[in-house]
């Protein structure tokens, strides 16, 4: 459980992320599903993080990155599962702006 973020001296930004739902409960975003004999399935997050090979990355990260890119217009990352149990894939979609794109110098 982190204890703060950074350059959230109020700790407002924190407890509105953990503890909006319930007060005094830390939600941290996870689904899980328990069946019938006991066992339990976490089915993914809630708070779009991806987990890759144990590293959480938040979308958001991602995004405010391409988002300071003039040529960017739009978007999307995405996380494939490997049926396997392997890392899976990160894909990353971009839709680029009109005139955007990889320029010639010279």
């Amino acid at each position: 459980m982190p204890v703060g973020f950074w350059d959230d001296r109020s700790g407002e930004r924190y407890r509105s992320t953990y503890f909006d739902r319930w007060p005094g409960v830390w939600r941290h975003g996870d689904r899980i599903r328990f069946s019938e004999s006991g066992s339990c399935v976490i089915a993914g997050r809630s708070d779009a993080t991806l987990n890759r090979g144990g590293v959480r990355l938040g979308t958001a990260e991602f995004y405010r990155v391409l988002e300071e890119l003039p040529d960017v217009e739009d978007s999307l990352v995405v996380h494939l599962e490997d049926p396997e149990g392997g890392n899976g894939e990160l894909l990353l979609f971009v839709v680029l702006a009109e005139g955007g794109g990889p320029r010639r110098t010279r």
